[in-house]
């Protein structure tokens, strides 16, 4: 549960929660404290090319939403009601 007197609760969260969206105050902090980060870049490939922080990896929101309804395919190549709703 967020404290409302924390001045960055994003920030706390990242230092919590190890899927959480994280600002950069708080990945360079996690850097400093030597703490294990992993920085994944959901942008297009293109704005990755042109710049990224160091050992980030791309893996663009398209290309993932892509393959989450590849995998969501049912036998026969038909998708679930549920991932056509989605569609």
């Amino acid at each position: 549960m967020p404290n409302p007197s924390d001045p960055n609760p994003v920030a706390t969260a990242a230092m919590t929660s190890p899927a959480s969206a994280s600002s950069a105050a708080s990945v360079r902090q996690r850097l400093l404290a030597r703490a294990e980060i992993a920085l994944v870049d959901v942008r297009p490939e293109g704005l990755f090319a042109e710049g990224h922080p160091l050992f980030a990896a791309s893996l663009p929101l398209g290309r993932l939403e892509a393959e989450v309804l590849d995998r969501l395919r049912g036998r026969g190549g038909r998708r679930p009601a549920a991932a056509r709703a989605w569609l």
